[in-house]
């Protein structure tokens, strides 16, 4: 469960060493260089690619701060086990959580939390829904970016 929940930054961290000493020994240190800063020209220069990295950037931080959330809002089986979050996708307002309600907890346990959720993501508001194909996948939108 450990490894799951820190999968992307176990995949970065190891990935981001060991893609660039492949790139070394196939094109030399130097090209790796040039091509690592090219990278970070293409960054710079292409705002919808820092919009997109940075969007799923907060998709990693949301999830790991709604697991707190849910362990301090006691959202929790009687076993103590959390419910599991499915996937977290980037959205206009913020991120869109899906999330799967073990059995003892409820869209109503997410419902009656949504300020200590707002809490711990660091939001403007959380919205609670119940899944419209599944009634204990729970859907919790949270809201960042407010439209006037």
């Amino acid at each position: 469960v450990m490894i799951w929940r820190w999968r992307y930054e176990v995949t970065l961290l190891a990935g981001l060493p060991g893609g660039a000493v492949i790139l070394a020994r196939a094109d030399g240190w130097r090209w790796t260089l040039i091509e690592f800063g090219l990278l970070g020209v293409n960054l710079w220069a292409w705002p919808e690619l820092r919009w997109w990295i940075a969007g799923h950037a907060r998709c990693v931080v949301t999830a790991h701060r709604l697991r707190t959330g849910c362990a301090q809002a006691w959202i929790h089986t009687r076993y103590g086990k959390l419910p599991i979050l499915l996937w977290t996708r980037p959205k206009a307002f913020g991120e869109q959580a899906y999330v799967w309600c073990r059995a003892g907890t409820s869209v109503e346990d997410f419902e009656f939390a949504r300020d200590l959720l707002r809490s711990a993501c660091w939001a403007h508001d959380v919205r609670v829904a119940r899944s419209s194909r599944y009634s204990h996948v729970v859907v919790v939108d949270v809201i960042r970016f407010s439209h006037p």
